[in-house]
């Protein structure tokens, strides 16, 4: 059994750079992309597409969760825009919950992993590698948030000023949670790297105009977090300064805006950006991706993974459910009024 505290298996793997939640292992998201790569299309492509009207109210990311901050907000997208809700209030009542994909990728690695001692998500500083997290999705599926089931609403943050990355859902909890989270799970399709210029730029707007999320992590340059009150990213940073290894997802495209632009949806709060959007031109995103996918409904049979996981819990004895705090977090200052708002949209979600 191997008693490791897997901060350190996870910091290790990127040393050399500071992250903002993610974990880049482009090798073998290569070979994920080449089993389950995101189609040419041969259909019209529209000058302009956006689902930013499906989105919920943006708030700031705790920690390093923006691999399951991001994912949970394209799901939110997706389920949102398929039901043809665009009302925030609407949106919020089917938000999906970042903590429980968080916790479920921790938690599937340190099962597989053979680690014992008492888990933890380190107030949600622990990165991720995002095929572990889309390895959760595609086989145990997303959460909506739920007070009842120890998730975020009217409990935590962005519901309230508690956060609760500390507080684990508890083992019994989680295994009812796991039996019933598969009717959202979603298929995943990667962008090929290799892929020529043109080829990935009309993939990704073909998924946008059809109405699915596409998420991409890149390494952003000091010129992408100076940008409070700016609409435009315009990378201009010369030198070898370190970058952030950070996760977001891509909202909208216009060929006319900017000569040919892509709205991202970030996760540093409403103060970054136009209400934590920017628009970036074409090749300037293109050219920094590391990595991209996109999410859309997937109507196949599911495998039984969730049920395997349910057993392999019960089954191991050295991972302990520790009960954990509910603390208040300095890092969510400036977002009082994003607060205020899920705080009034959960008022009609309970009534």
């Amino acid at each position: 059994m191997k008693n490791i505290i897997l901060t350190i298996t996870i910091f290790g793997l990127q040393s050399y750079i500071i992250s903002q939640g993610v974990v880049f292992d482009k090798e073998r998201f290569a070979k994920f992309a080449k089993d389950n790569p995101i189609e040419t299309t041969r259909s019209f492509i529209p000058n302009r597409a956006s689902i930013k009207a499906y989105a919920p109210y943006n708030y700031k990311q705790i920690g390093n969760t923006c691999v399951a901050h991001s994912l949970a907000m394209a799901r939110t997208i997706l389920y949102a825009k398929n039901f043809d809700l665009d009302n925030k209030i609407d949106i919020i009542k089917n938000l999906f919950s970042v903590k429980f994909l968080y916790q479920s990728t921790i938690l599937t690695e340190w099962i597989r992993n053979d680690y014992d001692g008492v888990l933890t998500l380190e107030n949600g500083n622990l990165s991720l590698d995002p095929l572990d997290a889309i390895d959760v999705i595609q086989n145990t599926g997303f959460a909506k948030v739920d007070a009842e089931n120890h998730l975020e609403f009217n409990t935590c943050y962005p519901f309230t000023e508690n956060i609760c990355y500390n507080e684990i859902i508890p083992l019994n909890t989680y295994e009812e949670l796991i039996a019933t989270t598969q009717e959202y799970s979603v298929a995943i399709k990667g962008l090929i790297s290799n892929d020529s210029y043109s080829s990935k730029l009309n993939k990704i707007k073909s998924e946008i105009s059809q109405g699915r999320p596409v998420l991409f992590g890149i390494y952003t340059p000091p010129s992408f977090k100076n940008l409070d009150d700016k609409e435009l990213w315009i990378p201009n940073d010369s030198g070898t300064k370190k970058s952030i290894a950070h996760q977001m997802l891509i909202v909208s495209y216009d060929d006319s805006r900017y000569n040919g632009s892509f709205e991202i949806m970030n996760s540093w709060g409403t103060q970054w950006g136009k209400d934590g959007y920017v628009w970036v031109q074409y090749a300037d995103l293109i050219k920094h991706l590391e990595i991209a996918y996109s999410i859309q409904e997937t109507f196949y049979a599911f495998n039984n993974q969730a049920n395997n996981l349910k057993h392999q819990l019960k089954s191991q004895k050295n991972i302990k459910f520790g009960d954990g705090d509910i603390s208040q977090n300095n890092a969510i200052k400036g977002e009082e009024d994003v607060i205020e708002k899920y705080k009034q949209a959960s008022y009609y979600k309970r009534n």
